[in-house]
Parts: C-alpha cells; structure tokens; sequence
C-alpha cells in the first residue's frame, strides 16, 4: 500500500453546514420552494444542529451530520416532541452499537460499562493506562456482574466508542465522555457526597470546556430541581456586586458624540446569498480564533475576571439550551426564574465592562495612540480623534454583542412568553432591545408596531436607537423581505433608501 496516501475527511464548518443543509431542505423541490421558507428551515435547523455539534463535541463531519438530519425528521414524522437532544446523542450512542452487533439483551450491559468507564475516565482526567483499566474493570466486578474484558473492550473499539493511544484508553470522541459522564454525576449526584462535590467543582470552573459540556449534558438526562438550582446559584454568583446594565440615556450618554460623528444607516440593497455566505465564512474564522483564546482560558483560575466573563456566557448558554429543550414540562415560575438570571447575569457582565472602561478610558486611549502611531497616514493632529473613534468604537460593538449574544443564547421561540413576562417585570431599554432580536432571530419576522413604539421610546436615546435600526438592518440583509415591507421600516426607523432606490432604478427592477 505504499503507492497510497490517507485520505481525512475534514469537519464542515458554518459554511458548508449551512450548504448541506440547504441542499437538504430542497430536495425534490428545488425549483419551487419559496425563498422565505427555505431560509427559515435552514436556520431552525442550523440552530439545532450548531448546538449538538458545538465546539466539536459531535464532529462536524458529513456523515454526522447527515445522521442528525434523518433524527430530526424522523422525530417530526412520528410527530414526537423532541424535548431534549439528549435523545439524539442517544440515538449516535445506539447505532454505533449496533455497527459492533452487540444483540438488544446486551445493550444494558454495555451502557452501564461505559457510564462506569466514564466516571473513571473523569476521575483520571484522561486516559485509563493498561494497569488503571485493570483496576476499573476489578472495582466494577465487586459491584455489579462481571464482564469479559477483552470482549467488551474489542467491541467498543470496533464500533468508534474507545479508542486507545500511547496513554491508554478512553472515549473517541467527546459526546460519548460527555453523555456517560453526565449520566453518572445525574444518577449518583442525590446518593453520594463525592460525586456532590465533584459537580460542585464543574460549576466553579465552568469557563473550561470540559466542565460546561458535561453540565450541559447533565441536564438532558435529569429533570430534577437540583441542577437548575446549582446553576442558578452559580450564575447569581457571577459579578455579583454589580446591577444589570439597563442602558438608559444617563449611562449612555458617553456615547452621544461618537454617534454624531459615524455615518447615519442606510438601508441597502444587498443579495441575501452572498450575505449569508460572508455572515457563515465570518462565523468560521471567529471560531478559529476563539478556539485559540479558549485553549488560554482553560489554565486561568476559577476566580480570574476572563474566566468569571467566560463562565457568564457559558452559563447562559446552558440556561438557553435547558429553557428551550425542557420549556414544556417545567413551571412557568421556573421558566422565568432562570431566564431571568440569564439575562441578569449577561446584563451584569455589561455594568461591569461600562464600569472599567470609564476608569481606565484614559489608559486605553494611550494604548490605541500607540498602536495608530505605527500608522503613518495618522498625522499628529488627528491622533487623539482617531483614538477617541476607536475607543468608541469597540465600546459600542461590545455593548451590541453582548446584547446579541444574550438574545441568540437564550431565545426561541418556545420561550417567546417567558421573555414577555420577563419585560412586563422589567422593562428596561436593554431587556426589550434583546427581546426584539430574539424575536427577529427566531421568528424571521417584522413586528412593525413593536418596532415603531421603540423607535419612539428610544427617541431620547441615540445608542439604543442605533442598536435597535442596525439589529433591523441586518436582519433584512440576511433574510427576504419585500419591498414594500422595507419601505415601511425606512419611514418607521427614518433611515434613507436612496441608495435602494438608486440600484433599482439603474436595474428596472424590484427587491
């Protein structure tokens, strides 16, 4: 075989993921599938898959993905409510059993070795050498019936369950770990004090990846009260002396003279495909780099202010995927209770970010001076202004995506209620300006009274109103809305369409 080379098949990032799934929405009807439709199916389906495949817990690989599909259709056909992806990490779990024909009578056994093995394989914080694996298979005998090793071992590793390296033993690939490991921690965690504490210490180093995935998978596996009582305990924890931002003119007011001096928004003409296509090759390189960021914040101390930050948004990730998969079965009181806390929590991390950089706007100011001096079309003169833009600038994109970041990780459309309430309760600029992205993220549509009675309230408010247009804008560039419709957000937000205008007349034809 020497005249031959290894072939890989490489994961698809968002990229081609959205692609594939294209392609798997039109089957059959290509030709005929409304544009607005195919785009809604393709991004409630990308949202799902995205959450089962993040970070490469399942790999992003085409026969993975494809395997997702059939489950998610073959769920709606059966019309069952698919109240957890837990079920589809089962599913994988199944059928990579049934590779390895290991008969239904057996099937027990062997998620009960490997929920076991789990435990181990996180006790050990990694691979099971030959003389550990002995150890574990001993323990197991004394407490349920023995197995024979060489024959489970070989079957696991035939199936892509284990896999061995110079180390040892342990799970291939991560949502295996991830699923046994929860399992154990749900079903141990109200019969042991080691395995309490243990999940105690997932929580506080929940900025590891490791530790926020297990914690994920926990909560598909148990419906009990105490996971969601840990983890809004551990959020309230999380940059506790400070208030949730409510971004009212007073705490924006900064802001004010930056927004005189950038260009007004306009809403353009733009092909909704090449958009999509930049929006998904963006969302690519940002993973590359926030994986290299990642790899740093996993040696950072539970108590360390990028790890408290990384844990914020990582427990509201959580949050979001537990309302959205369990929003049927569990309280409306309870619902409220932790989606709130979810928005409290990201909205706190905002006070504190408005906070640090007012203090230290004056040092920040010098770095950038620094860094544009390097820059030789930078004159003296205009330095201290460019720096000043620049310091702006970041300011507002970090106050729009937090904002975006809380809408994407905690909304859908199952807890549109629960949002309601929430801004019944509580309705600050900040809190409605989240809802409304989850509600165009979600929903794909235009709320045109919504929209005009923010645009009024946020009239004294000129960052708000930015945020609320942009959020608008944008959401015209990635999804189909017609003409007339654009007409009537151009009038609502008194934004120009000259430039639409301009595009179409040179064409003669219609958005």
């Amino acid at each position: 075989m020497s005249g031959f080379s290894v072939k890989e098949i490489l994961p698809f990032g968002n990229f081609k993921r959205e692609k594939l799934i294209e392609k798997w929405v039109s089957v059959g009807r290509d030709k005929e599938i409304d544009e607005a439709e195919l785009f809604y199916n393709v991004d409630e389906l990308k949202t799902k898959i995205d959450s089962l495949v993040r970070r490469s817990v399942i790999p992003p690989k085409p026969i993975y993905l494809l395997s997702l599909l059939q489950i998610f259709e073959a769920y709606t056909a059966q019309q069952i409510d698919l109240t957890s992806f837990g079920h589809c990490y089962q599913h994988l779990v199944y059928q990579a059993l049934e590779k390895a024909d290991i008969a239904g009578r057996e099937i027990e056994k062997y998620m009960n070795v490997m929920t076991e093995f789990s435990w181990a394989q996180f006790e050990n914080s990694g691979e099971l050498s030959d003389e550990k694996l002995g150890v574990f298979f001993k323990k197991y005998s004394e407490v349920y019936l023995a197995v024979d090793e060489r024959n489970v071992l070989d079957r696991l590793m035939r199936c892509s369950i284990l896999s061995k390296n110079e180390k040892g033993y342990k799970f291939k690939y991560p949502y295996i770990y991830y699923f046994f490991a929860a399992k154990y921690i749900s079903e141990q965690y109200n019969k042991s004090d080691h395995v309490r504490r243990r999940f105690i210490y997932l929580l506080e180093n929940l900025h590891k990846e490791d530790c926020a995935n297990i914690i994920i998978f926990i909560t598909h596996h148990t419906k009990d009260a105490w996971i969601l009582d840990e983890i809004q305990v551990c959020m309230m924890d999380l940059f506790q002396e400070e208030t949730a931002a409510t971004l009212d003119r007073d705490s924006l007011r900064f802001m004010e003279s930056f927004l005189e001096d950038i260009p007004d928004l306009i809403l353009e003409k733009r092909k909704i495909e090449d958009e999509r296509e930049k929006n998904a090759h963006d969302m690519d390189r940002l993973e590359k780099q926030t994986a290299r960021f990642d790899s740093e914040i996993e040696k950072l101390e539970p108590s360390d202010t990028l790890a408290r930050i990384n844990k914020a948004f990582k427990g509201i990730e959580i949050v979001g995927q537990i309302v959205r998969n369990r929003s049927a079965s569990l309280p409306k009181d309870t619902l409220v209770d932790i989606v709130e806390e979810g928005f409290h929590t990201g909205l706190r991390f905002l006070s504190y970010f408005l906070g640090i950089t007012d203090v230290s706007k004056d040092e920040v100011l010098k770095i950038i001076e620094h860094i544009l001096q390097e820059n030789p079309r930078v004159s003296d003169k205009d330095l201290e202004k460019e720096a000043k833009h620049t310091y702006m600038l970041l300011t507002y994109g970090v106050i729009f995506g937090v904002l975006r970041k809380i809408s994407r990780s905690l909304g859908g459309v199952e807890v549109e209620e629960i949002c309601r309430i929430i801004e019944e309760k509580n309705g600050t600029p900040a809190i409605k300006l989240i809802n409304q992205s989850m509600h165009l993220h979600f929903h794909k549509r235009l709320d045109f009274k919504r929209i005009a009675d923010l645009q009024r309230e946020f009239r004294s408010n000129p960052t708000c109103k930015r945020i609320l247009r942009e959020n608008i804008i944008q959401h015209t560039y990635m999804f189909p809305v017609k003409y007339k419709d654009k007409q009537r957000l151009s009038q609502s937000l008194n934004v120009s369409m000259q430039t639409q205008r301009r595009i179409e007349s040179a064409k003669g034809g219609k958005v």
